[in-house]
């Protein structure tokens, strides 16, 4: 049928056939379980094409060994690459890594110890093609990374905040739900794409 334009001849029994095709696709889908992913192994290719990125390699993850989800994998390592590419780039070491499960959450946390966000900064840190002077002495970016990270977080039902001080070093809190689905907005991915350190 594929190219082709179906026509009943004003018979409506001749559209049986394929509604009923439809309805059992239909219910197939929804009744199949979603694949369950082990995100030990996404969170270690996360900080592995991290580390390649940024030509280094001092990452300490911790992370249970048995820590499975149904959500994005795909989303979940573009926000966790991202954010340890910019630990890597802006921070100093040791770069830490922990994801653990909180119910039916995810809660993902990525530091460092180098001087932080500044305070002045931080209400901006989030947006668009902004950053810091410190950050651009430090080196060269689009100030699109983090935006982008927050945008797939928020895409995804989550949250992305940053919680750290200039005293102890960045630290950015990622949590998604773990058996959740994309919420649907995911218009703004599509502005900011493709995505980039910031």
């Amino acid at each position: 049928m594929l190219g082709k334009r179906f026509d009943s001849g004003g018979d409506p029994s001749r559209l049986v056939p394929y509604t009923a095709g439809a309805l059992f696709i239909g219910f197939a889908l929804v009744l199949m379980p979603a694949p369950r992913h082990d995100l030990w192994w996404v969170v270690a290719a996360a900080c592995v094409a991290a580390a390649v990125m940024e030509h280094a390699h001092a990452i300490e993850v911790d992370t249970p060994n048995e820590l499975v989800a149904t959500m994005d994998t795909e989303a979940f390592e573009r926000i966790l690459s991202n954010l340890v590419s910019n630990a890597l780039r802006y921070g100093s070491a040791p770069i830490g890594v922990s994801a653990r499960a909180e119910g039916e959450a995810l809660v993902v946390v990525v530091t460092d110890h180098g001087p932080g966000v500044p305070s002045e900064f931080i209400p901006d840190l989030f947006q668009r093609f902004t950053r810091s002077d410190a950050g651009r002495q430090r080196a060269p970016g689009t100030g699109l990374g983090l935006a982008i990270a927050r945008s797939y977080a928020d895409a995804h039902g989550g949250t992305l905040m940053y919680t750290g001080s200039e005293r102890e070093g960045a630290r950015f809190v990622l949590r998604l739900p773990r058996f959740g689905a994309s919420t649907g907005h995911a218009a703004p991915l599509a502005q900011l794409a493709p995505a980039s350190v910031s």
